[in-house]
């Protein structure tokens, strides 16, 4: 008797508890547009999400984007034309870095909630069978079949562990390799090359065509603690975000993941030559980058104050990709983080920005997805003003 009252008690709680988050969730209350923002930032174009946003990558060969919801656990596909969610669906725990395949025909899927790597059919938009790990996948970078290679999510309850977990993983004989110690991951298009950071260094490895191995040829030292790191699209760039010296490593991890916007000091993103690995730029915003992204004609970064609130848009600077000098700034709605792409056949810079109108903030993090014209009229604030 005692059993089925405890029993009934716990169901009666789990019921108060699921209608207080419905009616948080639900609230009636705008979350976008004029009614909510109270000036021009209403007519912005977003695209409502409303969770924690993962990762966003364009996919070439088809009219989608795609982009991870590290709390709903869903994937999104994004109509490159129609700039709308078209389909969404269930992907797995905890869904952080994508990747595509070598022939551009499969997506993969960091699931940081598990021990796998999440395969989709991009031509079927289905999964197909996971690739199963020993670990938790942070992040990832498709080599050329049947490697892949992946480092771990930190293991924040064990202490902050900077040298983290790295592995060459064989999809097909099931076997997975640890590697040099590292974090961030990129891998040249051609998988000639891997790119990688850990800490205040930038690795430079050759990648063996046959069998998948690594051989170092570069070391270089950042600013900071690297916290982005973007290739661009034919492999001859690389750019970093880092933060400032004096950041702990333990301010720069959120939710199991680096983020970006935990950026204190370093306000410039540093762009390197490939091959060889070699600093040749720096760009610098006015304020503290969250996110860098370049495809085709388009290199742009989106940044924010450090001190600013969610209600202080960021904004988003395009650069010339020869002289890396700003060209044009646009306006964010509101603080920009780490996911953003720029889709170089329409010209449009997607990125996700906390939405500070959204209320249902206080039940876990909202964000949106805004997009930004880069082929059209721009702001006329100069980059590094003193912004409201």
């Amino acid at each position: 008797m005692k059993e089925q009252k405890k029993i009934g008690n716990t169901l009666l709680g789990a019921l108060l508890l699921g209608a207080l988050l419905h009616l948080g969730c639900e609230t009636k209350l705008p979350t976008w547009g004029a009614q909510a923002w109270g000036r021009d930032d209403g007519s912005l174009e977003v695209i409502p999400i409303g969770s924690a946003l993962g990762e966003i990558v364009v996919d070439p060969q088809r009219p989608y984007l795609y982009l991870s919801d590290f709390d709903a656990n869903r994937l999104y596909f994004i109509s490159r034309d129609s700039r709308r969610i078209e389909k969404e669906m269930m992907i797995g725990t905890r869904p952080a870095d994508l990747g595509f395949s070598m022939d551009g025909n499969q997506l993969y899927v960091a699931l940081a909630g598990g021990s796998q790597i999440a395969v989709l059919d991009l031509d079927l938009q289905t999964a197909v069978a996971p690739i199963q790990l020993n670990f938790s996948p942070a992040y990832l970078a498709a080599g050329r079949p049947p490697f892949m290679y992946a480092s771990s999510v930190l293991e924040l309850w064990e202490g902050f562990q900077p040298q983290g977990q790295s592995f060459q993983v064989n999809f097909q004989a099931h076997t997975q390799v640890a590697v040099p110690q590292l974090r961030l991951l990129d891998i040249h298009p051609q998988r000639s090359a891997l790119y990688a950071a850990n800490n205040r260094q930038i690795f430079h490895f050759s990648i063996n065509q046959i069998d998948g191995t690594l051989t170092l040829k570069t070391v270089l030292n950042a600013e900071g603690h690297v916290v982005e790191l973007f290739l661009s699209e034919d492999g001859t760039r690389l750019y970093t975000i880092s933060t400032g010296f004096l950041t702990l490593p333990e301010g720069i991890v959120t939710r199991g993941l680096i983020d970006s916007r935990k950026n204190f000091e370093t306000d410039m993103v540093e762009v390197y030559a490939t091959d060889p690995l070699l600093k040749i730029g720096e760009l610098h915003t006015g304020a503290f980058p969250r996110a860098v992204a370049a495809s085709g004609q388009y290199l742009v970064v989106a940044a924010a104050d450090s001190s600013s609130t969610p209600k202080r848009a960021g904004f988003v600077v395009r650069y010339d990709l020869e002289t890396l000098t700003p060209l044009e700034t646009y306006r964010l709605a509101g603080s920009p983080t780490s996911c953003a792409a720029v889709d170089s056949a329409t010209g449009m810079f997607y990125v996700a920005i906390d939405n500070p109108y959204d209320l249902r903030e206080r039940f876990g993090e909202r964000q949106d997805l805004q997009v930004v014209d880069l082929r059209g009229a721009s702001t006329p604030a100069a980059v590094g003003e003193k912004r409201p």
